[in-house]
């Protein structure tokens, strides 16, 4: 007879031999809560590397209904197989219930358009990885990649700890957790995660092992502390490339520089980025990104539309919208990328031609920009010709109406802050401007027109850091930010007044470099010229550019025909104002290393964010698809494990289980019986060697039981009596026998 709590207990031998130890059996409710703490614990260390910590409950709360599931199942049900299927079937219904309810059926059963959401959010939550430095804001799909890996991690590191009985392999996933944020920088490791992993790995071993190795579990427990408490000191930390000729450390772009623009303009002591020649007088605006789609949480780019690549770029073709009636200005431009990574080229407003840059690189006409699949903007050299028009007041103000298929630049959400719409109200009705060009000059002034300060720490120190609507209310409100509020504020509300409105993100102009023996005269362009711009649409001229940033980069200039009918195009339009300053002043500098550690640490640490996901996910989808192989998996490795003690210890006992097990699972009812009984059912019809290695086998586990000396067994008896007993069974017998054993679920029940 035996026996279990499901509290752990120790299970009475079948052996008989005196002194023989009790068996340690497991607990299953205890051990599947320290699996959870020990996840809970492990993802908290991922909190440092976020802007808020928001995340970790949903990441918690499926962690736990996960555990829940499973480990209820587990007390209900005979095969271990069913516990991980209840752990997937429970984290797909909270998935859907979470993050697709409006797609599922009575919110939370799955449909094809769940599966798409699905999709959908796993797109969004890579590009956004991929887009954001550190600390990096927690987007739906992020939330969505976190959850459904923890979910999966978590059925597979019950499987290893509970089905297998491997719970110190627990341990490897959870470093790798641990490892992630010191990855971007040593001093984000948290030690409180670290301890309270290792405090909650402890407790699994000590569970696993039982009281009578208390010592060893100690043991290993304190090692995984040891060693989880150097990790942030030994662990290899991102350094970015640094160029000599830079003057400053690497630098890398991401898909979506804005939303890590504020991290940027806070780091200290700026770098060069790129040098450039031109003949333009003024220098160029280099826009490097494009921002078109406000969710309402932040702005991020659309995916872009490549239709010219390699030779395509030498001639790219007319500017997007721009009639012929309007007077243009052409320049051309030399670029040589210093220290910048990323897979974007900055370049002027409008590309016309582009040459030096290889066929993966290609051109967006929608955006405007350059980007590659592959390749590294780092050490490029390009040139680029540009055409940028010079339309006057009174062309501006004819512009015709809004194109039909512009809706995605007037688009925004739902639950937009009423001061944003009412304040962009009341400033054109302030000024009475009626076309759309007055109104975007109104807006502008009424950032740039003494109310508003330009800071980069107060909207972080009111917490209002950030791109969402909620953010551009709240500066509104403050009238203190820097150039990521004041573009996404004017491009909100120019939206809110019919006025297609994008963002561009890239550099100020730079700094002028006069010719001297070395070098031709050039511009400079360090981080600290990193800027955010909003840019408005106008049928027949195009997007042209506003700068509403106090203390940064200059105002267009447009030409009134009115006031000037001599010379109606005698200037640019936009132009750099006379009064442009090279860097902006010491109260309003931004300096970043932009990105030092948003550098080769944003590609590297998103590489490593990545792998976890999509590692937590394979490891899950393998468990789940071979979970219907796990008895037999099971069963051979019991068999190997009584192969050997039979070999090398002569086990009477274990011999004896294997031939019961082989019955069993043959669907032999003498497996029941005691092994003299079994015996007498089972010798009829048997081979006579068959016969005799039973009989010896019979009486080996008889006088094991009762002697003090046990008897020694054979493995080719046993292995005599296993092919006796397959080829007295049907084909069907011996083909469930191998693939659906009886006796793991039998043996497991039967100790319940």
């Amino acid at each position: 007879m035996s026996w279990r709590s499901s509290w752990g207990s120790r299970v009475a031998t079948t052996s008989g031999r005196p002194g023989a130890r009790a068996a340690y059996v497991p607990p299953t409710w205890p051990l599947s809560v320290a699996v959870a703490l020990a996840l809970w614990a492990a993802f908290g260390s991922l909190t440092p590397i976020f802007v808020e910590p928001s995340w970790w409950f949903v990441v918690a709360g499926t962690i736990g209904i996960v555990t829940f599931a499973i480990a209820a199942v587990r007390s209900l049900t005979r095969w271990p197989g069913w516990p991980p299927v209840a752990g997937l079937v429970i984290l797909i219904l909270g998935l859907t219930f979470s993050f697709a309810s409006a797609q599922s059926l009575i919110g939370f059963v799955p449909t094809l358009d769940v599966l798409g959401r699905f999709a959908e959010l796993v797109g969004d939550g890579f590009l956004s990885i991929s887009n954001q430095g550190v600390p990096a804001e927690a987007t739906d799909g992020i939330v969505f990649l976190l959850a459904s890996g923890a979910g999966v991690l978590t059925i597979a590191v019950d499987a290893v700890a509970i089905i297998a009985k491997r719970p110190a392999l627990v341990g490897v996933p959870l470093v790798v957790l641990l490892a992630v944020p010191t990855i971007f920088d040593r001093s984000q490791a948290d030690p409180w995660a670290f301890v309270l992993t290792s405090a909650a790995y402890l407790l699994l071993l000590y569970l696993s092992i039982g009281e009578a190795r208390t010592g060893g579990a100690l043991g290993v427990g304190a090692a995984a502390l040891a060693v989880a408490l150097i990790i942030p000191v030994v662990a290899p930390t991102s350094t970015p490339e640094v160029d000599q000729n830079s003057n400053g450390t690497g630098f890398t772009i991401g898909i979506n520089t804005f939303i890590a623009l504020g991290d940027n303009l806070r780091r200290p002591n700026p770098s060069r980025v790129l040098t450039y020649t031109t003949n333009s007088s003024d220098g160029q605006y280099l826009t490097v990104s494009s921002i078109d789609n406000f969710t309402g949480s932040q702005w991020k780019p659309v995916a872009p539309v490549n239709e010219a690549t390699g030779e395509g770029l030498l001639d790219i073709g007319p500017v997007p919208g721009l009639s012929r009636d309007i007077p243009t200005k052409e320049y051309d431009t030399n670029v040589d990328i210093l220290n910048m990574g990323g897979r974007f080229a900055p370049v002027p407003y409008a590309p016309s031609r582009i040459i030096g840059l290889s066929e993966d690189w290609s051109f967006n006409p929608d955006s405007l920009t350059v980007t590659s699949a592959g390749d590294s903007a780092r050490g490029t050299a390009y040139e680029v010709s540009n055409v940028l028009a010079t339309p006057t007041l009174q062309q501006l103000r004819a512009a015709g109406p809004v194109p039909a298929d512009f809706d995605r630049y007037l688009a925004v959400p739902e639950g937009l802050p009423a001061i944003v719409t009412d304040t962009a109200q009341r400033v054109v009705t302030e000024a009475d401007a009626t076309t759309a060009i007055d109104q975007a000059l109104a807006l502008q002034s009424y950032f740039t027109d003494g109310e508003f300060e330009y800071s980069e720490q107060a909207p972080v120190r009111e917490d209002y850091d950030g791109t969402s609507a909620e953010v551009v209310g709240r500066f509104l409100e403050a009238k203190s930010g820097y150039c990521v509020h004041f573009s996404s504020a004017m491009a909100v509300m120019a939206r809110s007044l019919g006025i297609p409105a994008r963002i561009a993100v890239g550099f100020t102009p730079g700094e002028y470099v006069a010719e001297d023996d070395d070098d031709p005269a050039h511009y400079v362009v360090t981080t600290a010229n990193l800027h955010a711009w909003p840019e408005l649409y106008f049928d027949d001229i195009g997007w042209v550019r506003f700068e509403p940033t106090v203390g940064r980069g200059d105002k267009p200039v447009f030409i009134d025909e009115d006031r000037d009918p001599a010379n109606p195009s005698s200037s640019p339009t936009p132009t750099p104002s006379s009064t442009r300053s090279a860097a902006p002043s010491a109260s309003a500098s931004p300096s970043p290393s932009a990105t030092a550690s948003a550098g080769n640490a944003n590609d590297l640490g998103s590489a490593i964010v990545v792998a976890v996901t999509v590692g937590a996910l394979a490891v899950g989808a393998i468990v789940v698809l071979l979970l219907p192989l796990l008895p037999a998996l099971v069963r051979i490795v019991r068999r190997v494990r009584r192969y050997w003690r039979v070999r090398r210890q002569q086990s009477a006992a274990d011999a004896w289980a294997e031939v019961s097990d082989t019955a069993i699972d043959l669907g032999w009812k003498a497996a029941a019986t005691t092994p003299r009984e079994f015996e007498d059912l089972v010798r009829p019809g048997m081979p006579e060697k068959a016969t005799a290695a039973l009989e010896r086998l019979r009486a080996a586990i008889e006088f094991t039981a009762y002697s003090r000396s046990p008897e020694p067994a054979r493995i080719t008896d046993v292995r005599q009596v296993r092919r006796a007993m397959r080829a007295a069974s049907s084909r069907n017998d011996r083909m469930r026998a191998r693939f659906s054993p009886r006796s793991v679920v039998l043996r497991g029940w039967r100790r319940r």
